[in-house]
């Protein structure tokens, strides 16, 4: 993976599936290249696997699957998932594999290993994300001009709390959106703002998570915006990709909207 001094388009770095999942190269300055890929799965794209087999052959032949987004929501939010995990990944594995993609000898096992051995890492970097949810739902929920709601987050950001400064940017990237509801991003029929609304939306039939703010609610939330933020983490912890990493997701908001807007930055010193 190149460090550029260009910005590569969107539509050079997304690539999506006709099941809706969208393979995305997120870093803004990094072409996605001839391979190989080192794929990001979320929970969606681990369990709805319609994409894996809608990929162009080329880039089939050239991806390595990396489930860890998925599992690390799966063993947060799912008591079934910690009861059995590998079993359960085992079972979440065996269609991609179907499809022709390969996983090492004993992926599961190490899987829960990486997990259990981080679990206090991996649950306070999705605990700092819960209050930017919430500070976007409340933000996003008021009625108030948009210069007050940007004047309010900003005497939040320099609060003595933890500063998650992708957050505090998707925050008023929100905050932008809502005075500009009728706008849209070139080439998309739907307004820019609709995604983020429904991402914050409480989906009470869906994901237990009822009609206000609870638990739940904070972890899937979490979860999808930790897609997002996974990559340039992983890079400044000093991981290895195989060949240039990319994420795939079904999340509207994320690939349509999120990555599109807000995408990292490659940086050779990280």
């Amino acid at each position: 993976m190149q460090q550029l001094n260009i910005a590569v388009p969107y539509d050079e770095r997304c690539m999506l599936t006709p099941s809706g999942c969208a393979v995305v190269w997120p870093f803004l300055n990094a072409k996605k290249g001839d391979g190989p890929y080192e794929l990001f799965l979320d929970t969606n794209a681990l369990s709805k696997v319609d994409w894996a087999r809608q990929l162009p052959q080329h880039v089939r032949d050239q991806s390595i699957l990396n489930p860890l987004p998925a599992l690390m929501e799966q063993w947060f939010s799912n008591p079934e998932f910690r009861a059995d995990p590998i079993t359960r990944i085992d079972a979440m594995t065996q269609t991609l594999c179907d499809f022709g993609f390969n996983f090492r000898a004993n992926f599961a096992e190490q899987q829960v290993a990486l997990l259990r051995r981080n679990e206090a890492a991996l649950k306070t970097q999705f605990s700092l994300i819960f209050p930017y949810v919430v500070i976007m739902k409340s933000l996003l929920s008021r009625k108030m001009p948009v210069d007050t709601a940007l004047a309010e987050l900003d005497r939040i950001g320099q609060a003595d709390i933890p500063r998650f400064t992708s957050s505090l940017m998707l925050t008023a990237l929100g905050v932008v959106l809502k005075s500009k509801q009728a706008l849209k991003l070139d080439g998309d029929t739907k307004p820019a703002y609709s995604y983020l609304d429904s991402f914050l939306a409480f989906q009470s039939g869906q994901k237990v998570e009822g009609s206000h703010i609870t638990v739940p609610y904070l972890r899937n939330r979490a979860g999808d915006l930790n897609l997002w933020l996974i990559l340039p983490t992983l890079r400044q912890q000093g991981y290895s990709f195989i060949g240039t990493p990319a994420v795939v997701t079904g999340d509207k908001a994320l690939h349509r909207l999120i990555l599109r807007v807000l995408p990292p930055l490659l940086h050779v010193s990280q």
